[in-house]
């Protein structure tokens, strides 16, 4: 990451901004402290805010996993609901 002092960046604003389109997080500084970073702009939102590390992606899926189960016999899944509604009733 680049880093430029503040008279620097006024004098060279624009090839600044031109590195910073190209892809460039620059960040500048005043008496040697960063004041600022710039940095190109996402296709989105949710990408600046991975970047600036306000979030961050899930590392897992959140579906819970089902257990499959198979059906011994003739009967239908269908059958089977319908015996357990009728239970509840």
């Amino acid at each position: 990451m680049k880093s430029y002092e503040i008279r620097d960046f006024r004098r060279s604003v624009s090839q600044i901004l031109h590195e910073v389109k190209n892809g460039s997080v620059v960040e500048i500084t005043e008496l040697g402290e960063t004041v600022a970073r710039i940095s190109p702009v996402q296709k989105s939102n949710w990408q600046d805010f991975i970047n600036s590390g306000l979030v961050s992606p899930a590392q897992t899926s959140w579906h819970r996993k089902i257990k499959k189960y198979k059906i011994k016999g003739n009967r239908t899944t269908t059958d089977i609901l319908r015996e357990l509604r009728d239970e509840e009733r």
